[in-house]
């Protein structure tokens, strides 16, 4: 009870950090609110300080993707504490990498305009609030410690909720109304590494779909050979292999359990509430298709002899005409 209650409080600790981050991040490439954003600082020499802020981002890409590439450091750890301890570790190679950042001021574009100033900067937000809607998703999984399976599959669903996340990142860091040669190879370096997170994620899922499918192949293998030996054992008995013997005292139709009574056939009954609920909903379409849908001025009737008792046939014929 108390690992467990440590463990969630250990998660709420290190999503709230990551937050903070994310919000901080905001501000730093937006150029408003924090002391220290992308664009402000001492300025020097464009080659160094390209060349430190590539190496700023690939140390931020090196333990971004690294960690979970390589899990090796998780064995340590419980389940539920490996997306926690990875936040922390994403913390701080981004405070790193956002306190020793060097600015460009180089201008690539700059717009004067009032409207599109404010314009750019309520897009930039949007897209962040957008984006960060789902940023707590992680505290679901990390709280399910007690139930593996459910943890898998909240960690799933945190997977597929993040794509759309993913691609954001290609557009955020260019909603700008003032973009500098250093806030450029910010943004650049960010898409490549998100592609590059996009195709070693990719690469993850297709060995883990190729790794349950040997899994259920060699389950069917191992199940047909059973089959195949009980198979054998019969056929070396002698009993019949179509119809085994009955046990002693049971007679050929006798039922057990709550099987014993019979059971009401459903599927008439389904049919008619089916024919019922949607049927009306069917003819109000018919006639609306057939009333409002403008005929062209050379078409002229086909008949089509169609069997009576072929109700396929006549469902497809009103649907052409129809149509």
């Amino acid at each position: 009870m108390i690992a467990n209650l440590c463990l969630r409080l250990y998660s709420v600790f290190a999503h709230v950090l990551a937050l903070g981050a994310m919000l901080y991040l905001i501000g730093f490439m937006g150029d408003v609110l924090v002391p220290k954003t992308i664009d402000s600082g001492a300025a020097g020499p464009v080659a160094p300080a390209m060349a430190l802020d590539l190496a700023l981002m690939t140390l931020f890409g090196a333990q971004h993707w690294g960690m979970r590439r390589f899990r090796g450091w998780a064995r340590a750890l419980p389940e539920a504490a490996e997306r926690p301890t990875y936040l922390l570790a994403t913390v701080a190679a981004l405070a790193v990498m956002m306190g020793l950042w060097k600015p460009i001021p180089h201008e690539v574009w700059a717009f004067e305009s009032e409207i599109a100033v404010y314009g750019l900067s309520l897009a930039y937000f949007a897209a962040w609030a957008v984006m960060l809607g789902g940023g707590l998703r992680g505290l679901r999984p990390c709280s399910l410690a007690l139930s593996p399976l459910r943890a898998r599959l909240g960690l799933r669903v945190a997977t597929e909720a993040s794509r759309p996340a993913r691609r954001a990142w290609y557009v955020i860091p260019l909603i700008t109304p003032h973009m500098t040669i250093g806030h450029l190879v910010f943004a650049l370096g960010l898409a490549a590494m998100v592609m590059l997170a996009s195709i070693l994620q990719d690469d993850e899922a297709r060995a883990a779909a190729l790794a349950r499918g040997r899994a259920a192949a060699r389950r069917t293998r191992v199940r047909r050979n059973a089959a195949r030996g009980r198979l054998r054992a019969l056929d070396r008995s002698g009993a019949d292999v179509d119809e085994e013997p009955l046990p002693a005292g049971v007679t050929a139709g006798t039922t057990f359990g709550p099987d014993a009574a019979p059971r009401p056939a459903l599927g008439p009954i389904l049919g008619a509430a089916r024919r019922v609920v949607f049927g009306p909903l069917a003819v109000l379409r018919g006639l609306a298709a057939r009333n409002f849908a403008a005929p062209h001025p050379l078409a002229k009737p086909v008949r089509v002899a169609v069997p009576a008792g072929d109700r396929a046939a006549r469902r497809s014929v009103d649907g052409i005409a129809a149509g």
